[in-house]
């Protein structure tokens, strides 16, 4: 993994420009005590984990990009405000570049608001699920302890437990890793089975598995309801039953 400060720098002023809504709930204590629950580091690099936590959720939003042109896209945005090269943002992003021109041995180094492919695909193997799964457990016990009432049924506190398929891009790892199912129009589809533990209440999950299609709704589930505390309501259909 490469490690680049002044790209780090650049990365970690885009990520705190896109987080201003959710800054006060995506902390950098937060994250950090995720990875830390893991056993991680949030590492020093520009692809360190916060900045992949950003992507992440970005790649949510834009479902047919990659992390590489969603890093490109929220650059783009905001380079098309006026008065952002004024901003400290696009100062550095302008000094940055203007060094790397000067460079005598690499005069046409990249811009470093651009990675490589395989960055990115390093970056994200050193970003397990289960760091996303400590993230969202530990804003759910947030949430609960500032607004456990709204939880509660009756005293109790109510979850909910399903299970359904997400339809995957159809690429061939994801085919291979996850397995296909045939979509509406007869064709291959990459999918995964997901199963999730919520809050119906708020709306708000609690924890969640997601596998290959040939792991069942039911074993996905077993591991689930390890979550469940005392006094706990848990509703779900007759098929997990069976």
């Amino acid at each position: 993994m490469f490690v680049d400060s002044t790209r780090r720098r650049i990365w970690d002023q885009l990520r705190e420009h896109d987080f201003r809504l959710l800054g006060c709930f995506l902390t950098p204590q937060l994250l950090r005590q995720a990875a830390k629950r893991v056993g991680l580091r949030l590492g020093r690099n520009p692809l360190h984990l916060a900045n992949l936590v950003w992507l992440g959720l970005l790649a949510a939003l834009h479902t047919t990009k990659n992390f590489a042109d969603i890093l490109t896209l929220t650059l783009k945005l905001l380079a098309d405000h006026e008065g952002f090269d004024q901003t400290p943002l696009g100062q550095a992003r302008h000094r940055s570049r203007c060094r790397t021109r000067q460079a005598k041995h690499d005069p046409h180094r990249d811009d470093p608001t651009l990675v490589s492919e395989e960055a990115f695909t390093k970056a994200r193997r050193l970003m397990p699920l289960s760091y996303w799964a400590a993230l969202l457990l530990l804003l759910g016990q947030r949430f609960q302890a500032e607004h456990g009432q709204y939880q509660r049924w009756h005293g109790l506190r109510l979850l909910a437990l399903d299970g359904t398929c997400l339809d995957l891009p159809d690429w061939p790892a994801l085919r291979r890793h996850f397995g296909t199912a045939k979509n509406a129009h007869g064709r291959q589809q990459a999918q995964a089975r997901l199963a999730l533990l919520q809050f119906p209440l708020t709306r708000l999950p609690c924890a969640y598995e997601l596998a290959p299609l040939s792991i069942g709704e039911v074993t996905l589930a077993g591991r689930l309801v390890e979550q469940l505390q005392p006094q706990d309501v848990l509703l779900f259909d007759r098929g997990f039953f069976s």
